[in-house]
C-alpha cells in the first residue's frame, strides 16, 4: 500500500517536479481508512506521458479542521 488511514477523510494527491511544479493531480475525495492504493497512468494535466524520473507524490489530508501535506518521492519508469 502506498499509505494509511487511521479513520475515512478526505484526501488530494497530487504530483510534483522536484522544482515543485505541480504537473498532475492524481485522486481526490472521501477516502476510506486502512491501506490505501494509488491507480495513475502517469499522465500529466494537458494528458501527456511525463518523462521518467523522480517526481513528489504530495499526499494531502484534510481531518478535524486540519489539513496536512505529506510529501513522498516517486519514480516514473517505463
Amino acid at each position: 500500500s502506498l499509505f494509511a488511514l487511521p479513520q475515512s477523510v478526505p484526501v488530494q494527491l497530487q504530483v510534483f517536479s522536484l522544482a515543485g511544479r505541480q504537473v498532475a493531480q492524481v485522486q481526490r475525495g472521501q477516502q476510506g481508512a486502512g491501506p490505501q492504493q494509488l491507480h495513475w497512468d502517469g499522465r500529466d494535466q494537458r494528458g501527456e506521458t511525463l518523462s521518467p524520473g523522480l517526481y513528489l507524490l504530495g499526499i494531502g489530508i484534510e481531518a478535524e479542521a486540519k489539513s496536512a501535506l505529506q510529501l513522498r518521492p516517486i519514480n516514473i519508469a517505463y
